[in-house]
Parts: structure tokens; C-alpha cells; sequence
């Protein structure tokens, strides 16, 4: 029985390790390139792994993204509580500030949608347990409402970082001469 539990503690700690090994990787390449550019091939090099053991940890590369970013998304989704945590969004928004050109980047790739999806349905958790009843038509609102709460906090990061940016030089049409 000892002999089985440390087995398994051992396999639990490589399978963190390997993990963890994957997510830095990936982090690493995403501060460096864009998102569209950097593919499994990549992430696998970069982390020394196999693509089996790849895909033994993460559907794909926006599995691994939603990996990566959960906290910050945690965050964003903890925003829907009468009780959520000011500083945590300030950190939040700071911390995005922070790495701009990876922020935009990653809200203007094919992952918006993805990262959508994972902030809706932690938001989705969070209302369920706070509606008391839970007809058919209070969870087709509240699931509409989640969807719709991740789509606009995610545009609005993403217009807050667009403005953020300096304007060009360049003129405008509309700017007299």
C-alpha cells in the first residue's frame, strides 16, 4: 500500500512538472512572437516534450492558453460578485497594461472566442449558484447573460488597450490642417 501511494505521488509530481514545463514554454514563445505564429511543433521544442505528451495535457494551443491565463480570467469572471475584489481587477488590468502587445494580440487572435467561452462559463458557475431557482428559462438567461458579461468585459479590454497605444503621427481626415 506505501509502496502504491508514493507511486503515485511520484507520477502526480512528473505529471505537474510536465505540465508546468509545457505552460512556461508557452509562455515564454508568447511573449516573444505573436500568438498566430507560435504552433504545437514549437511549444513542444521549447518545452522538450513529445506531441503525445502534448496532447496527454492540453486539447490544443487554446487549452493551453485558457491554462496559462485561468487566474487572470478567474478575475475577470469574479467581476459578476457583489463581493469581488477591486484590487484584483486593478491587478488585472495592470498586469495587461504591462504586456500590451501580447494583451492585443491575444484578443485579436482566432483565441478571443476561446477565451470568451472560458470566462462565460466560469461567470455562468458563479450566477448559477446565486440563482436559487433554477428553471429552464433561468438558465437560458443566465447563460445568455455570461456569454454576454465575457463578450463585453473582453472588448473592453481590448478598446481600453487599443486606446492606451500613442496616436500616430499621421493626420487625420477629420483633423483641420
Amino acid at each position: 500500500m506505501a509502496d502504491e501511494a508514493h507511486k503515485v505521488r511520484n507520477e502526480d509530481r512528473r505529471v505537474t512538472r510536465t505540465r508546468g514545463a509545457i505552460v512556461d514554454s508557452f509562455n515564454q514563445l508568447v511573449r516573444e512572437r505573436s500568438y498566430r505564429s507560435i504552433q504545437v511543433p514549437d511549444i513542444l521544442d521549447e518545452a522538450g516534450v513529445g506531441r503525445s505528451t502534448f496532447y496527454e495535457h492540453f486539447k490544443n494551443k487554446d487549452a493551453l492558453l485558457l491554462q496559462s491565463a485561468s487566474r487572470f480570467f478567474e478575475v475577470l469572471a469574479n467581476a459578476v460578485n457583489p463581493d469581488c475584489d477591486p484590487s484584483a481587477l486593478t491587478h488585472v488590468t495592470s498586469h495587461f497594461s504591462q504586456v500590451r502587445r501580447m494583451a492585443k494580440d491575444l484578443l485579436a487572435s482566432t483565441a478571443f472566442d476561446s477565451i470568451a467561452n472560458d470566462i462565460a462559463s466560469r461567470i455562468r458557475e458563479k450566477l448559477r449558484r446565486r440563482v436559487a431557482s433554477s428553471t429552464s428559462s433561468n438558465v437560458v438567461l443566465i447563460d445568455l447573460g455570461a456569454t454576454q458579461i465575457a463578450y463585453a468585459q473582453l472588448a473592453l479590454v481590448r478598446e481600453w488597450l487599443h486606446a492606451l497605444e500613442p496616436r500616430s503621427s499621421h493626420r487625420s481626415c477629420n483633423r483641420p490642417r
